[in-house]
């Protein structure tokens, strides 16, 4: 079975949470590398989510995560030659 290098999962999710769904991938393919992401996020939040194994937690607008959830494109990334 071919696995996956990165799983993405969101912090909040209808039947159970990211850092509860991280630990249990973590279980069962520990090689697969998790970055949780999230609109909010406390600082108790991204530790228990680095104590469950995730690689990472990345803090992103509601409207990018909302765009995500539903799979559709919605912005487009800046050029790095572009000013912010």
């Amino acid at each position: 079975m071919t696995l996956p290098k990165v799983a993405v999962i969101d912090l909040v999710m209808p039947k159970m949470d990211g850092i509860a769904a991280t630990a249990e991938l973590q279980a069962k393919m520990p090689k697969v590398k998790v970055l949780i992401l999230t609109s909010f996020g406390t600082s108790e939040e991204v530790s228990r989510a680095l104590a469950a194994g995730a690689c990472g937690v990345m803090l992103i607008s509601p409207e990018i995560l909302k765009g995500l959830r539903s799979g559709k494109r919605i912005a487009r990334l800046p050029d790095s030659s572009e000013s912010t």
